[in-house]
Parts: structure tokens; C-alpha cells; sequence
């Protein structure tokens, strides 16, 4: 079979053509990427410049050490320490008197929250010890922050970074733990906060990537900095 000069050029024509195309739509899906994230990022800014924080929750924030990217994700979460009643009507226990939630971060409307338990007078011993620690509601603060931080994470970012979670999850048999009570469509929402709220010596990609948030890295070696020196 002879292929003319002329059909060989119009096969050329033609690749190039699609290879343009693709690039066009390539360069358009980034550029759309780039737009919703500064969108995001820019309403993250207004929400967090709008809220008032408890004296109380400020002093927490100043112990966690965050970076101003951290501070302002935590403040557009609206934070807010919540006795009994008024947790329990958002957070809940299911019903179980002996499951103690401490936190939640939830989601109304596009509007995202995060509530911590605090006990009050009218806590038992047990929920005085177990809640109002000052350090617990650090962990906990933490904890919730990081799951509006995961929300935020791109697409290609948390490629890299399951892949990273998932090398800590197979080492780990208490981790895996942890994990196996929530719903498999939740795992590395979990892990990727678990990892950053309990654990320390963690791979350097993850610390780099965790200190866009915390001056520290993840958030577990400011817990058991302030745990010393108390």
C-alpha cells in the first residue's frame, strides 16, 4: 500500500490538531483549578476576619502554634466551646453514656463549624478529667482544624499523600485500629488527621506538607511540648 505525501500531511494536520485541543482543555482545567482554590482561600479570609473568637478559644490557638494559613482555615470553621446540651444537639454520642466524643467538625449549608465539648460545672469527675485538661481540647481543637484542612486539599496533593498515609497505615497495627471504626469512605480523611494529631516522627513529605499549617509540622509535637512544661 503507497501512502501519499498529501495523506501523510493531513495525518499530521489532523495529530496536531487534537494535541492543540487537548492542551487548550489541559491549560483550561488548571486555570479553572487555580480560580476555585484562590476563590476558596479568599473566602476563607472573609469568614475567618468576620468571626470573634472566645477568649478561651484564642487561648488555645496560641498554644497550637499555627501558621497564619492554619489560624485563618481554624477561624473560618467558626470554633466554639460548647456545654452539654448544646453539643449534644450537633455532635451527639448516639446515645452511648460511655462514648466520649470530644469534638466535630460538620457542615451546614456550605457553612462549616467546629464545636468542642467542654464539661462545665455540672460535669462529672470523670468528664472533668477527661474534658476540660487543657491539653485534650488542644488535641481536639487540632483534630477538628485538620479535618477542614483535608477538605481543602487538592486533588493532585492527596494523590501523594494516601500514598504516604497508606505506608504509616500498613506499619502501624494501632493506627489501623483506630481507623477500622469509621466507614471505609472516611479512611483517609481520618488517617490524614490522625496522622497529624498523634503521631511524630512522621515521613518529611508529610512534615513539610503539615507545616503549611502548623509552625511546628504536625500538631502532636506542640501537644507534647506543652505536655513538658506544664
Amino acid at each position: 500500500m503507497v501512502v501519499s505525501k498529501k495523506h501523510k500531511n493531513e495525518t499530521k494536520t489532523v495529530v496536531k490538531k487534537k494535541i492543540t485541543i487537548v492542551s487548550i482543555i489541559c491549560v483550561l482545567i488548571i486555570g479553572l483549578i487555580l480560580i476555585l482554590l484562590n476563590i476558596s482561600s479568599d473566602d476563607d479570609k472573609r469568614k475567618a476576619a468576620e468571626f470573634e473568637p472566645s477568649s478561651e478559644i484564642k487561648k488555645l490557638v496560641t498554644k497550637m502554634r499555627l501558621t497564619d494559613k492554619g489560624k485563618t482555615i481554624l477561624y473560618a470553621s467558626s470554633p466554639q466551646l460548647k456545654g452539654k446540651v448544646a453539643f449534644n444537639g450537633i455532635c451527639g454520642r448516639d446515645g452511648d453514656p460511655n462514648a466520649y466524643v470530644a469534638g466535630c467538625y460538620y457542615d451546614i449549608n456550605g457553612e462549616e463549624y467546629i464545636d468542642i465539648y467542654d464539661s462545665g460545672k455540672e460535669a462529672t469527675e470523670l468528664e472533668k478529667a477527661f474534658y476540660n485538661y487543657e491539653n485534650s481540647k488542644i488535641v481536639t481543637l487540632a483534630h477538628e482544624m485538620m479535618h477542614a484542612v483535608y477538605s481543602r486539599v487538592s486533588g493532585n496533593d492527596k494523590d501523594w499523600i494516601e500514598i504516604e498515609l497508606n505506608k504509616l497505615y500498613a506499619s502501624n497495627s494501632e493506627l489501623r485500629e483506630e481507623i477500622s471504626l469509621y466507614p471505609s469512605s472516611q479512611k483517609y480523611d481520618e488517617l490524614y488527621v490522625r496522622v497529624a494529631t498523634e503521631l511524630y516522627g512522621i515521613p518529611s513529605t508529610l512534615e513539610k506538607h503539615y507545616s503549611d499549617y502548623s509552625k511546628i509540622g504536625n500538631i502532636s509535637l506542640n501537644c507534647i511540648t506543652i505536655t513538658k512544661h506544664n
